[in-house]
């Protein structure tokens, strides 16, 4: 689930996996996609409205790993949210995979995380995919769906 509650305390760390030899295949779009994503994870964490403002389209629509479906203010509000007594250790992003037609990206990412609620682990790892239109000479965020993987 990558869209996990933003922790203000403790410092999350995005790893964007990406191997020398990846970067080196790249089109300067996909890295900048990626840089998006990891824009946004930050953002989140920082509960940054500004950015997430700039980030998200006005009429995005994304699903979250409990099959909550937010829109644009539904999103930052839910960022927004104090989640109580959450400490996080880390989290991280890995395997994007860009996909780049005109003015469309899709993107496809793993994450894992390791972190507390009140006191009981709430560790675990998700699968994403991200939708990125080009408008106005600048990327937006217009959907997303998140799914748990199942701990083993």
């Amino acid at each position: 689930m990558r869209r996990i509650p933003p922790v203000a305390v403790v410092t999350v760390v995005a790893l964007l996996a990406v191997s020398p030899a990846d970067a080196q295949t790249q089109s300067a779009v996909e890295r900048e996609i990626i840089k998006l994503e990891h824009d946004w994870t930050t953002a989140e964490d920082k509960k940054d409205r500004a950015t997430l403002e700039k980030l998200l389209a006005d009429d995005l629509i994304g699903t979250d790993s409990d099959g909550n479906i937010r829109t644009k203010s539904e999103q930052i509000a839910h960022t927004m949210l104090d989640e109580g007594n959450v400490a996080a250790q880390s989290y991280s992003q890995s395997e994007f995979k860009v996909r780049v037609d005109g003015d469309v990206a899709v993107v496809t990412w793993s994450d894992a995380w390791k972190r507390t609620v009140d006191g009981k682990d709430r560790s675990g790892g998700g699968r994403g995919t991200d939708l990125w239109v080009k408008r106005d000479g600048r990327w937006q965020l217009v959907s997303y769906h998140t799914s748990r993987i199942a701990q083993k």
